[in-house]
């Protein structure tokens, strides 16, 4: 991956941290997200390099927007 890639990708390591800067108290940790995608409930789409599944960032973001909205309607 290139370095300017790096910038629009978030490895399944880092979630934790990204959502942290972006004020998400609680992140998902590795295991969790894995979880999550194997129960269909973390549908965000990825690329693997390698072994690591490396997430856009904005991907993440409509996830975690995604989410809240359905939060409200319940």
């Amino acid at each position: 991956m290139r370095v300017r890639e790096k910038e629009l990708y978030v490895g399944i390591a880092e979630v934790r941290d990204f959502m942290s800067s972006l004020g998400i108290q609680r992140g998902f940790e590795q295991d969790t997200i894995r979880k999550k995608m194997r129960k269909g409930k973390f549908k965000v789409p990825y690329i693997r390099v390698g072994l690591t599944k490396y997430f856009k960032k904005e991907d993440l973001i409509r996830w975690l927007e995604e989410g809240m909205q359905n939060e409200k309607n319940d």
